[in-house]
């Protein structure tokens, strides 16, 4: 394989979206016990098997290639070389209550850079993709990023109230809540909530932008190249391109400077 994404990586990723949806699905509305584990977020045991699965492929057809997963072993970020970004289970909260919206999220990148994604929510039977430089997807229907142009007219994404409260952990400030509802209050309309979803719908053209105040590596990856490559802009709330820090703004690009505008202080 050569060091860039190429076509032959975005058929192993979709290989490995493959074998987490049979076991996603295989287990999807049964009986999943959840705990908890040092940050507070919820882990079962269809998390680590696909996990576990995952990497078993990747050692047999990409052995010299890093994993950062959520699951495995802490990896130093940004990290260099080739580097297979994986959240196997992603929204655990929904897919142990039965609740469809959860999905496995895959992205190779290379020197931090993301040159492929996908994201696969079999239990909605959607699958989104992209390739650096060759666009994005869904289900084989190529993804354009709305035009809406001014922030009255737009419909947001906005992730739940609670992701807004200042931590040190997250890196959320003190005024972000205030400055988040003053940017819902001005715009047409908010529906849904943030995550791998919200970002989606952007990519999609039906959702303007998305906000959401903290995420990993593995949470935000592989939506960060689907939207810029289904013509949007992809920043943290900063502006900072990437998804290495802590937060997510997605959007069509024609709103992000006004947006944040909004959202930074000064």
């Amino acid at each position: 394989m050569t060091n860039a994404g190429t076509t032959a990586d975005l058929h192993l990723a979709e290989d490995l979206a493959d074998a987490a949806d049979a076991i996603t699905m295989s287990h999807f509305g049964g009986d999943i016990p959840a705990k908890r584990k040092a940050d507070r977020t919820l882990v079962t045991q269809v998390d680590l098997a696909v996990d576990q699965t995952v990497r078993t492929l990747l050692r047999e057809r990409a052995g010299g290639d890093l994993i950062l997963s959520e699951e495995g072993p802490p990896l130093p970020w940004p990290a260099a070389g080739r580097v297979w970004v994986i959240d196997p289970l992603d929204q655990t909260v929904n897919y142990s209550r039965g609740i469809e919206e959860f999905a496995t999220l895959i992205t190779l990148c290379m020197d931090a850079i993301p040159q492929v994604a996908v994201v696969s929510a079999p239990a909605r039977g959607e699958r989104w993709y992209a390739q650096k430089d060759h666009g994005a997807y869904r289900n084989g229907h190529r993804l354009q990023a709305s035009v809406t142009h001014r922030i009255e007219d737009a419909l947001l994404t906005i992730a739940a109230p609670h992701q807004f409260v200042p931590s040190s952990r997250t890196g959320v400030r003190e005024d972000m809540r205030e400055r988040v509802d003053d940017v819902a209050r001005r715009a047409h309309a908010t529906t849904g909530h943030g995550g791998f979803l919200g970002q989606m719908r952007v990519a999609a053209g039906a959702v303007d932008a998305a906000i959401d105040p903290w995420g990993q590596p593995w949470d935000l990856a592989a939506s960060s190249l689907i939207v810029t490559e289904a013509g949007g802009r992809f920043t943290d709330l900063s502006g900072h391109s990437g998804f290495s820090t802590q937060s997510a703004l997605a959007s069509n690009g024609v709103l992000h400077p006004a947006l944040l505008d909004m959202l930074l202080p000064g």
